[in-house]
């Protein structure tokens, strides 16, 4: 079934504009954001991002195709979408545009369009616990926030300046981890995550460092997890793939961060455990083979509780837009006659070759 889709984008100047055979894209005249803005009364995030166009002008991408079903129809327009993006990022550094979360999709020649939710990737947790799951899971989260107390007090009310090596490391890696929550794309969440592990159990070292990395982890864990060096070659495998190849966008990522983090916490409490007996990353793993791993640092969401990736979310709005599909078939042509141009001067540009 072909279906049109077209998503509104922030932040992007016309210039930057491309259009093609079944795309285009075209800056908003007034008309779209006006509707956008009053059925934005009623749709909250299409009004958080409607606001946000006071200061950035509303364009729009549209992409037509043909899929059986819905979904795989939206997501090869998103795809496609991201690639355009991705190479117009090298010319708008310090403004990088942001693309809504809602968007309208018309099915082969309706005349009116569909307003719907689409969210590509993210993670959630879900579920309340219950019974004795719960006081546990609550004392996970007590005891994990006397340790961050204990680095917050010893880290971020100090001068960096009087900082040992250890503690500088740790507000690094804190910081790494932190940005790695809010990058939004798991990918880069994973390589903050990884830096952060890297940097508490190796620091400065350049050699061997996965070598290292099994014997410290190995020293801590223990039996806690038998199958520990087997994870950390395949975690540091994605890393390197990632890191030195750019690969960093596929699904296996969000599957291993649950067991990254989990890896980190523990280091994180081991060393915050000896942040008044050690001064240097070499002294703290002196204390290794004599730290007893806190069970709680191991403990899983309790079940009924929900806590994961997530990727290719639909929500439905139930909200039509009347009379808009007149304006679909236009846009798309024009942008295929702006291509047969681009194709018809590249042609009389080689014939003077």
């Amino acid at each position: 079934m072909q279906r049109d889709i077209l998503f509104f984008i922030r932040g992007l100047p016309q210039k930057y504009h491309v259009s093609g055979k079944h795309f285009f894209m075209a800056d908003d005249e007034g008309g779209m954001c006006k509707l956008l803005t009053k059925i934005g009364e009623t749709v909250p995030e299409l009004k958080e991002f409607i606001v946000e166009t006071t200061v950035s002008k509303l364009s729009v991408a549209g992409f037509r195709n043909d899929y059986e079903n819905e979904s795989d129809s939206v997501c090869d327009a998103w795809h496609r979408l991201e690639g355009i993006l991705d190479g117009v990022s090298l010319l708008t550094e310090e403004q990088q545009c942001k693309v809504g979360s809602i968007f309208l999709i018309r099915q082969d020649d309706s005349p009116d369009a569909e307003l719907k939710t689409y969210i590509p990737k993210g993670r959630l947790r879900w579920g309340t616990p219950t019974g004795e799951a719960a006081k546990s899971w609550a004392a996970r989260h007590d005891q994990i926030a006397n340790y961050v107390l204990a680095f917050i007090n010893c880290v971020s009310f100090e001068p960096w300046a009087s900082l040992s090596e250890l503690r500088k490391q740790l507000a690094y890696s804190v910081k790494m981890f932190r940005h790695g929550i809010i990058s939004g794309e798991p990918g880069i969440e994973y390589l903050c995550k990884f830096s952060a592990l890297e940097g508490l159990v190796c620091g400065s070292h350049t050699k061997n460092k996965i070598e290292m990395l099994k014997k410290r982890l190995k020293i801590i864990f223990g039996p806690c997890l038998p199958q520990l060096e087997t994870d950390i070659q395949r975690l540091w495998d994605q890393r390197c793939e990632a890191s030195h190849q750019a690969i960093a966008f596929d699904e296996k990522f969000q599957a291993d961060l649950p067991l990254l983090e989990k890896i980190f916490l523990g280091v994180f409490i081991f060393a915050v455990h000896h942040i008044e007996k050690a001064t240097t990353l070499l002294e703290l793993w002196d204390y290794a083979s004599k730290f007893k791993l806190p069970g709680f640092v191991l403990l899983d969401p309790p079940v009924g509780t929900i806590k994961g990736p997530f990727r290719d979310i639909f929500i439905t709005t139930n909200l039509k837009v009347k009379n808009i599909g007149r304006r679909f078939d236009p846009a798309f042509k024009a942008g295929e006659e702006i291509l047969d141009d681009f194709k018809k001067r590249s042609q009389a540009g080689d014939s003077h070759k």
